[in-house]
């Protein structure tokens, strides 16, 4: 195997790796938005402050994507931006 052919495996296999990451960051951070739902009368959080938390959180993910060029995960991220802001534009009225 040659030292080109090795480079682009390593970037194939690193490439890999950062989606696995981003597919467990992605997991984790929903699991936590269950939990915080759930655990949001011990901070007395109303839906607004919950959502304006939500939104700054989705908003970190997607920057990190576009660093990423990770396009196809930001699609779905902006899917999230929009629900979340839609719960908080109900608020705004």
């Amino acid at each position: 195997m040659t030292d080109k052919q090795i480079t682009a495996k390593l970037l194939e296999i690193s490439d890999i790796a950062q989606d696995i990451m981003l597919a467990i960051t992605l997991k984790t951070a929903n699991e936590l938005v269950v939990d915080n739902k759930q655990d949001t009368n011990k901070f007395d959080l109303d839906e607004e402050a919950f959502a304006y938390g939500e939104l700054a959180k989705l908003m970190t993910i997607m920057d990190i994507c576009k660093q990423d060029e990770a396009y196809e995960k930001c699609a779905i991220i902006k899917e999230d931006i929009t629900k979340t802001q839609n719960i908080i534009k109900k608020y705004k009225k």
